[in-house]
């Protein structure tokens, strides 16, 4: 044992005398990889002792390799010697040193047997070319750089040999297929461009180091292409000028988008003209507003110099009832509560009358700390819209005002008609007129009761039609005075609903509960009329239940010649609804129809 350590360290120091002045370590292995003995090198480069490399193979921690596929291509390598495929090979490994750092080496790598040919050792020669590799990698990623961006990259020269145009000035320039090395730079410019380089920009250029303006570059055809131009000069050790470098961006487009900026800014000025819009600023930080002059010192009569940019003096010409709702929604967008600020409010002129604008505003300026430094935003004179607005409102009071009167007189006409047939009815001895008369009486007042609802709510469109239905029942035992042995019995949802089909469903059930009480409880017979009015839906559903006699056997021949079902058969038609009459146990009537709002000098749009 001590033998072979002896020549393999004979061995080590041998191969590193002969690599001593080169960029090369040696790494001695047995057969099993193990490390046996390497050069300083070595151990420099990776931060080992030998002593912690002995005794481990290169594969394990001494020799992490950073990437398994690096691993296994060196060890198909070294199955390859041993199988005698080859007497030496090569292979790149990428090695992780002690310090954490990363090595780019290739391990040149052969076999040693003994004089049966028999595995003795491998003899590994090691190249670090760890700089060289990240040189490599950095010169590829400025060459990356330079033609990933968009504008043309030149470097050229001091007398004018160009050296490099990256792959964007080629192809802007129409010189895709030329060598730009045998090119100079009197190729890339117009004649009258090139005297101004080397009359006046060059020279500037080497004496103050930098230069920017515009000019002409020259596509192969002889097309000029205006560019905005950054030159630098590029000194060496002798503070002489060496080489000239360039980055220009085409502008071509830049007249067109002025000029198309200059026609948009234009039309924005007529409409803001047009709509009497114009421009404010607001800075909380220091509590300064800032109003376009000209607008708004027309509007309000005050003159420039008069309009403080301070908010609170601007505050103080914001109509008192304004204000507050003015300042809530402002701060409300500041915290975030409102995605802007949106508000209508008056400004008192200077002759003392109020000028209605409104505001719209968003924050486009915050600090490190989110808060805002900058609210801008329009506002718009809205006095012409405001003045409408409260000319409609009048009309629109007016309006319901007359409409109310006309439920009321409708009202007074319907209850004088009753009233007559009240009177008639005192005069009459025939029973079945006076019956008849009544019967009409109720319906008068059923549409008459819907008129005074109507004239008793500011809704002149609607009705509460459980309110209704209450009303119904008092009417039906003010009016039909039924049997103390008889109950009405009343549940209905509150809702509202349109006065065009409110009027026919107020009939329907106005028939419905006359002829309960007048034929479901004969002689002294008790019993409950059950009312159930319900809404799911939109869908209204009906239902008048009573426990009498139930129908009679020839319902269906009375119905034909009843007054009260043809009655019935019409409004179910206007309503569109279903309608059913079972009898069991007494008498049911069902009755369902959609909730709308129909067309009609009644009708409305409103929900």
């Amino acid at each position: 044992m001590e033998e072979n350590t002896y020549e393999n360290q004979k061995l080590i120091d041998t191969l590193e005398q002969c690599i001593s002045q080169s960029n090369l370590g040696v790494v001695i292995l047995d057969k099993n990889l193990k490390v046996i003995s390497t050069t300083d090198k070595i151990t420099e480069w990776f931060g080992y002792r030998l002593e912690e490399l002995q005794n481990n193979a290169a594969t394990e921690l001494a020799f992490n390799t950073i990437d398994e596929e690096d691993l296994q291509l060196a060890l198909k390598s070294i199955d390859s010697l041993l199988e005698g495929k080859m007497k030496s090979t090569c292979y790149y490994f990428r090695i992780i040193a002690k310090d954490g750092s990363v090595k780019h080496t290739r391990w040149y790598t052969t076999l040693i047997d003994d004089q049966q040919g028999n595995p003795l050792y491998f003899i590994s020669i090691v190249e670090n070319f760890t700089g060289q590799k990240e040189l490599e990698d950095s010169q590829q990623l400025f060459v990356e750089i330079l033609e990933s961006t968009p504008d043309f990259i030149g470097i050229a020269k001091a007398d004018g040999n160009v050296m490099f145009v990256n792959g964007v000035g080629q192809s802007m320039l129409g010189f895709e297929q030329l060598d730009v090395t045998e090119t100079r730079v009197s190729c890339y410019v117009p004649d009258s461009t090139y005297r101004l380089l080397q009359d006046e920009i060059f020279p500037f250029v080497s004496r103050f180091g930098s230069w920017s303006g515009e000019f002409n570059l020259q596509r192969s055809d002889g097309t000029p292409i205006p560019v905005s131009v950054v030159i630098n000069a590029h000194k060496n050790s002798n503070n002489e000028t060496e080489y000239y470098s360039a980055i220009c961006h085409n502008i071509t487009n830049y007249q067109s988008i002025q000029d198309s900026l200059r026609v948009r800014e234009e039309r924005l000025q007529l409409a803001m003209e047009g709509g009497n819009i114009g421009f404010w600023d607001y800075y909380p930080q220091d509590n300064r507003v800032v109003f376009d002059e000209g607008l708004m010192s027309d509007a309000l009569g005050y003159l420039p110099a008069e309009l403080s940019q301070n908010a609170e003096k601007w505050n103080k010409l914001i109509h008192p009832e304004d204000l507050k709702p003015v300042k809530d929604r402002l701060k409300n967008h500041i915290i975030g509560n409102l995605s802007h600020f949106e508000a209508e409010f008056r400004l008192k002129r200077k002759d003392g009358s109020w000028y209605w604008i409104q505001c719209r505003a968003k924050v486009v300026e915050i600090d490190d700390n989110e808060s805002p430094l900058r609210i801008t935003g329009i506002y718009q004179d809205i006095n012409d819209r405001k003045a409408y607005e409260q000319r409609l409102e009048q009309s629109v009071r007016e309006k319901q005002v007359l409409l109310q009167e006309v439920h009321h007189r409708v009202k007074n006409n319907l209850a004088i008609i009753s009233g007559l047939m009240q009177l008639q009815n005192f005069t009459t001895q025939n029973e079945a007129f006076s019956d008849l008369l009544i019967t009409c009486q109720m319906r008068i007042k059923t549409i008459a009761m819907i008129h005074e609802i109507l004239y008793q709510s500011e809704n002149l469109s609607k009705i509460d039609f459980n309110l209704y239905v209450h009303n119904l029942n008092e009417l039906i035992r003010n009016t039909l005075k039924p049997k103390k042995g008889i109950r009405l019995s009343i549940s209905c949802e509150p809702f509202l609903i349109n006065v065009n089909q409110a009027i026919p469903c107020a009939l329907i059930l106005n028939e419905l509960i006359t002829n309960s009480v007048k034929h479901a409880f004969p002689a002294d017979r008790k019993g409950t009329i059950t009312i159930n009015v319900t809404m799911a839906n939109n869908i209204i559903s009906l239902e008048v239940k009573d426990d009498g006699i139930g129908l009679l056997e020839d319902f269906e021949q009375i119905k034909d010649h009843s007054l009260g079902f043809t009655i019935i058969d019409v409004l179910v038609k206007q309503l569109k609804a279903e309608y059913e009459i079972t009898s069991k146990e007494g008498t049911v009537t069902r009755l369902s129809f959609k909730r709308e709002d129909l067309s009609g000098s009644a009708s409305s749009m409103m929900v």
